[in-house]
């Protein structure tokens, strides 16, 4: 909602986050690695990416590096709704991934799988693009980065 009148940054996305909370219902989610399994189980939420951040300085794969030719996956098991709201604040410095609901992991290839009547539905950069079953292979060094030179 304030995405759509033209606010952006953390507060839109916390908003969202907190109001979205409500409405959501945990799905069973199998995630699977070089045709090994890595997880099976009820989630909150599935990131995947190469990058530490994202929905408004989220840090939530923190250990991501971006030219590492892997992608790095942050996996939330399900949780109580009031376990959530206490521990938003850690997925801004990073730090709930030392949770014991959390699991992460780093590979070349993924594929999310949940079941038929109760679809993960994948979403990039706040736009929809599909549903399970959902399949990701990193392709290294297909994207030119400009980084600032440290100091």
């Amino acid at each position: 909602l304030l995405k759509e009148k033209g606010s952006g940054g953390s507060l839109s996305y916390l908003y969202s986050l907190v109001t979205g909370l409500f409405e959501f219902h945990p799905i069973h989610l199998d995630i699977e690695s070089d045709g090994a399994s890595l997880f099976s189980g009820n989630i909150f939420s599935v990131s995947i990416g190469i990058c530490k951040y994202n929905g408004g300085g989220m840090k939530q794969l923190p250990n991501a590096i971006p030219n590492d030719g892997l992608f790095d996956v942050t996996i939330i098991k399900k949780m109580s709704k009031a376990k959530v709201l206490r521990s938003i604040h850690k997925v801004y410095d990073g730090t709930f991934v030392q949770m014991e609901e959390v699991k992460t992991f780093t590979g070349k290839e993924f594929t999310l799988t949940s079941s038929p009547t109760h679809k993960a539905f994948l979403e990039t950069d706040g736009e929809s693009l599909g549903h399970s079953p959902l399949h990701f292979t990193v392709v290294p060094s297909a994207i030119g980065m400009v980084v600032r030179k440290k100091m």
